[in-house]
């Protein structure tokens, strides 16, 4: 019997299992976390960007209204109204012709992409606004706070509606 156990011979192990290349399973599991990454990156930044307009734009409208509460100047209120809301518009609608619009055409713009608010007659605020450089108006304080009112609301409606997105705009060298 000691004879058989001599011609054994000793256990070898098996070579360790290497952690590269790593298997099917593995890859997939870093590609699709990339592509989480990749997205999640771009909706914040364009949360970031849009939520960030706004803000802007809402504290452009409170240095307007402080201005207005020193000077009651119904005129130079409705002119500043108008210039912030068309250079909101151009933030959120990069693909309409925005800057070209006046008159009847801005008016039917401001209508068109604003909210309906009970109470508020927003044909009047439109046309206040977009005449406003031309025209001397003379505002009760009610009047006032609807515009204001209407023209927040528009704002927020905006931001909410709009299809702008975060773009990066290369900065042209000159060498």
């Amino acid at each position: 019997m000691d004879n058989t156990l001599d011609n054994l011979r000793d256990i070898t192990l098996p070579t360790a299992v290497s952690w590269w290349p790593p298997a099917l399973g593995w890859w997939l599991l870093a590609l699709i976390l990339i592509i989480v990454i990749i997205l999640s990156t771009y909706w914040l930044k364009t949360r970031l960007y849009r939520t960030s307009t706004l803000s802007l734009a809402q504290q452009e409208l409170n240095n307007i209204m402080l201005k207005y509460n020193d000077d009651h100047n119904s005129t130079t209120l409705m002119s500043q109204l108008s210039i912030l809301l068309k250079r909101y518009a151009l933030l959120c609608f990069p693909e309409e012709n925005i800057a070209g619009l006046n008159g009847k055409k801005w008016q039917d713009f401001i209508i068109r992409h604003g909210p309906d608010i009970k109470d508020i007659d927003a044909e009047k605020i439109a046309e206040q606004l977009t005449t406003s450089p031309y025209k001397k108006f003379e505002n009760t304080d009610s009047d006032t706070k609807k515009i204001i009112t209407y023209f927040n609301n528009w704002l927020k409606y905006t931001h909410a509606n709009s299809k702008h997105k975060f773009q990066y705009k290369k900065k042209k060298r000159n060498d």
